[in-house]
């Protein structure tokens, strides 16, 4: 399991320029962050990959189940 920081998720202000988003600093904590980058599949192309039909390692995989 990740702990995400939804505490810094919930102070984050929304950004609306150019398009609605937010950036939330160390949401994933940066020990953990190295382990689930590494942990997702090097993707040559764009386009929309759901996560179910990738290859993911253990980090990944539990950054996706925590965030679902």
């Amino acid at each position: 399991m990740i702990a995400l920081d939804y505490d810094k998720l919930a102070a984050t202000p929304v950004d609306t320029n150019p398009f609605t988003h937010i950036v939330v600093p160390e949401f994933v904590p940066p020990a953990l962050l190295s382990d689930v980058v590494a942990d997702l599949p090097d993707i040559q192309k764009g386009g929309s990959f759901p996560t179910g039909g990738l290859r993911l390692g253990t980090a990944a995989k539990a950054m996706v189940a925590e965030l679902e």
